[in-house]
């Protein structure tokens, strides 16, 4: 169901089951808005939008996974003065697709606050599914013991407990989990390409700096580079005991950056 206008101001929801909010919709808006979980559960995304024209402002979340997801087929989304505390942080997702016109675009996280998340800038898919991320810009960003700041992985969305999508514990933990093996069920590799991507003003400390895992082994037109036009201006993780890593072609560009990128331009 596609849904138009939709405005919730002034709520907090405490301990949700699921999802706090999981909405497609056009000109949809959030301002004010508390969400909270006991702990860090698993698959209690506070704001799983889609669609067209969508605010999301001051408000403040804790849950145990994606704090602001951004679903396929999706643009004009403006995110800001929000804070992420626990699970994940503000991610673009495609998800469950085979359709190479597939897209997420001109999506803007700007005064942002992440703390003790997996992740702060994350955007992930899957080798098994098909579309493009572009516009996306993630500016004046705070972290306070990431543990991640910036993930791009295009083999990062987790396939879940018991075969069904989802989140599972051991792998948001980098463990093999024992639901490694239903990626086998998925032989078809098809492109995600990611471009257009803008990280800005990043201050704080995170145990890794980031990863741009961009290489999907055997995927269809591989030969191309995945991800490029990777933009960083004036990014400063302190703390990290890693940098970035790299994995595929990654091209990018980038001023005033501590640690240093691993992109195959790095410089403007």
């Amino acid at each position: 169901m596609f849904c138009k206008d939709i405005t919730f101001e002034d709520l907090t929801l405490y301990n949700s089951p699921s999802f706090n909010f999981h909405i497609h919709a056009s000109r949809l808006r959030f301002e004010r808005i508390h969400t909270y979980s006991d702990g860090c559960p698993f698959n209690t995304d506070s704001f799983n939008v889609g669609g067209k024209d969508i605010y999301i402002a001051d408000s403040h979340v804790h849950s145990g996974d994606d704090c602001i997801p951004i679903g396929k087929n999706t643009s004009n989304v403006l995110v800001e003065r929000v804070t992420c505390a626990c699970g994940n942080g503000a991610t673009a997702v495609i998800w469950e697709t085979d359709n190479p016109a597939t897209y997420i675009r001109n999506v803007t996280f700007r005064n942002m606050t992440f703390i003790n998340t997996s992740f702060a800038a994350n955007i992930k898919s899957l080798p098994s599914y098909s579309g493009t991320i572009e516009q996306v810009l993630f500016e004046d960003i705070i972290l306070l013991n990431v543990r991640k700041a910036i993930n791009i992985d295009l083999d990062g969305q987790s396939f879940g407990i018991d075969g069904k999508n989802g989140n599972d514990p051991k792998q948001q933990l980098g463990v093999p989990s024992t639901n490694e093996a239903n990626r086998d069920n998925f032989k078809q590799f098809r492109v995600i390409r990611v471009r257009n991507i803008t990280f800005r003003n990043f201050s704080g400390s995170a145990e890794t700096a980031g990863q741009f895992k961009c290489e999907v082994d055997d995927a269809e037109d591989s030969q191309d580079t995945q991800c490029l036009d990777i933009k960083m201006e004036n990014v400063k993780i302190s703390g990290a005991h890693t940098g970035y890593r790299c994995e595929g072609d990654v091209e990018g560009i980038s001023i005033n950056c501590f640690p240093k990128p691993c992109f195959r331009r790095t410089h403007w």
